[in-house]
């Protein structure tokens, strides 16, 4: 258990992009290129109904050689929608991303968004998290970094970037990849 309770409603991102259902998966990806998102919330007349990642249209689409263009991404998107509340604590959401092995959540209230919790969000707000998702992520270190010395290497999300990378160190209180660290 974490010393401070932090709630999502004090950390999530209000900056968040939607797509209808109806429209195409090319028109989601094109959406994301745009916009440079790795997720879009879906929607069916206001009411968020799921949410379509990157992996989503690797997996679903490209994979498997459908045609982005004739796809509606409601034929694509998790059928099983997790949100989060203004009034979560931030460790439950975290233990929730972990046990469903999801990197983001949707925050609604009632029926309305309102914005999207990410690993990036808990870990910018609080790096204690990084021990938890650690020990419940099985996140391992580096042991030849353990070996000579260095920070430890983690997996995961950068700080800055947001890109994914199996060699994060955290430098500042951040967690940063390669390119990061070298700016």
């Amino acid at each position: 258990m974490l010393k401070e309770e932090i709630l999502i409603g004090n950390i999530f991102n209000p900056n968040v992009e939607v797509i209808e259902s109806s429209k195409t998966v090319l028109d989601a990806a094109k959406l994301m290129k745009e916009k440079k998102t790795r997720e879009l919330i879906v929607v069916s007349k206001k009411e968020v109904t799921g949410i379509l990642v990157d992996r989503d249209l690797t997996r679903r689409v490209i994979a498997l050689n459908k045609d982005p263009a004739k796809l509606k991404v409601r034929q694509i998107v998790s059928k099983r929608l997790i949100t989060a509340t203004e009034s979560d604590r931030v460790e439950t959401v975290v233990r929730t991303m972990i046990k469903n092995d999801i990197s983001r959540i949707p925050v609604v209230r009632g029926e309305r968004l309102l914005g999207i919790i990410t690993y990036r969000e808990i870990l910018k707000t609080w790096p204690a998290y990084v021990s938890l998702l650690e020990e419940e992520a099985g996140i391992k270190t580096s042991e030849e970094n353990a070996q000579e010395d260095l920070e430890p290497v983690l997996e995961g999300y950068c700080s800055s970037c947001g890109n994914f990378s199996e060699e994060l160190i955290q430098v500042n209180g951040a967690f940063l990849c390669r390119d990061c660290r070298e700016k």
